[in-house]
């Protein structure tokens, strides 16, 4: 539950979209944001890929993601949405 290790998957320039609320940009705001849900006590479970497109030094990872969240009486609710990456080799990932 690190949000600082989680964010180091992000670009510098990368921007998180959370469903419902606001855009997320850059690395340093992203990390805050994934330590924040930690925190809350969100966990997430799997990401798993359903199509991948490559091209170049870019590729686009579409899927669905599981989590668990508090359920604000001390269980916890299955969640389940779906994603999109768009991933990008830098400098710093090779």
């Amino acid at each position: 539950s690190d949000g600082a290790a989680l964010a180091a998957f992000y670009t510098e320039d990368a921007a998180l979209l959370p469903p419902g609320g606001a855009r997320v940009n850059g690395r340093e705001a992203i990390a805050a944001f994934w330590q924040g849900a930690m925190d809350s006590g969100l966990v997430i479970n799997s990401l798993t890929p359903t199509e991948i497109m490559q091209s170049g030094d870019q590729a686009v990872d579409v899927g669905t993601i599981s989590l668990s969240a508090p359920d604000g009486s001390g269980g916890m609710v299955e969640l389940s949405a779906k994603y999109t990456v768009m991933w990008k080799q830098d400098s710093e990932c090779v």
